[in-house]
């Protein structure tokens, strides 16, 4: 199904669902869930945090990152793209999908054996729709696209669009071979689909850095970070993302305050240091006046005559085709 578009209201009320599933399932924190005057949904201090002080601690099993195989996964595997497989981001997009088309979370019964699988349903639930998808480039009309973007931006765009489309097609094509049941939510993704769940993580993923082997074979692991992923973005903040572990060896990912934190105050993460043309391809949004904005040049259009770098508007089919052009220009 297409994901619908949420209001903040709606949003509101179903992360404060997520939220309550979570702390049934071990996860502690100091924050809540408000509405933002610009961004719709934001976390906020629900009181005082000192500086170092623990914001979020959550079990990992919450935390969505490629795992061992299952029998989706097998699907996965037989996908194809130019001959190729899907990358570990790709796949977690599809099993977000998955999720989403499985998740009956009124159906399931409260055990504590499923309590990581009913945070994933109200995860789900929580996640932005049809309005994350229409901020980003990729939701837009192709006349928009091609009147509204330029340069590096407007090639990303097409190329994302067009990665999304051929793995749609790939779909389209191992109906008969990736399962048996015909009604598997696996059938049912459309590039409208594929579109949402791109944009989810593209918007959110995180980077978790695993300090040893176990549950990922250790190192860094892109993944969607249940509550976590709803901080706004502030350049300079200093608050930071780790997995730690207990004395019992059990792990948690734990959000932590770069500076004292007051009751009522807004919980901000810093995305990282991007120019507002990665800002609005990933997350729908710009900063005016960005301190790391940044010019994508080619370096193909560039070619040096008598000790000068001069602009070329055409680019060379190939580096013989540029280096006769530079010999011709001498």
């Amino acid at each position: 199904a297409v994901a619908l578009e949420m209001d903040a209201d709606e949003r509101l009320a179903r992360g404060d669902a997520l939220v309550k599933s979570l702390e049934k399932a071990g996860c502690a924190h100091a924050v809540c869930l408000k509405a933002t005057r610009d961004a719709g949904v934001g976390v906020f201090a629900a009181r005082d945090v000192e500086g170092g002080g623990v914001l979020v601690r959550c079990p990992v099993a919450h935390a969505w990152y490629a795992r061992d195989g299952d029998e989706f996964d097998d699907a996965i595997d037989a996908l194809r793209v130019d001959g190729e497989p899907l990358d570990a981001r790709e796949r977690l997009q599809l099993h977000l999908l998955n999720e989403r088309a499985r998740s009956d979370v009124d159906k399931a019964p409260a055990s504590d054996e499923n309590l990581v699988q009913i945070s994933r349903a109200r995860y789900v639930l929580s996640l932005p729709g049809a309005e994350l998808v229409n901020a980003l480039p990729i939701g837009w009309s192709d006349e928009d696209i091609e009147r509204r973007l330029r340069g590096d931006l407007l090639s990303r765009t097409r190329a994302t669009l067009a990665r999304i489309h051929a793995v749609a097609d790939a779909i389209a094509r191992s109906r008969s071979k990736a399962f048996g049941d015909a009604d598997d939510a696996f059938f049912v993704f459309s590039v409208d689909d594929l579109k949402w769940a791109h944009a989810v993580f593209w918007s959110r993923a995180m980077t978790l850095r695993f300090p040893r082997k176990g549950f990922t074979g250790g190192g860094d692991v892109d993944a969607l970070v249940p509550l976590v992923d709803m901080c706004n973005h502030r350049a300079g903040s200093t608050a930071t993302l780790e997995i730690v572990e207990d004395d019992a060896g059990d792990a948690f990912y734990e959000l932590r305050a770069g500076v004292a934190t007051k009751a009522g105050d807004e919980v901000f993460i810093n995305y990282g240091a991007k120019g507002n043309e990665e800002l609005l391809r990933c997350h729908g949004f710009v900063i005016p006046n960005n301190p790391c904005d940044v010019l994508a040049v080619d370096l193909r259009k560039l070619w040096l005559w008598k000790g000068d770098v001069h602009w070329r508007g055409d680019v060379a089919a190939s580096e013989a085709e540029a280096e006769a052009a530079l010999r011709e220009r001498d």
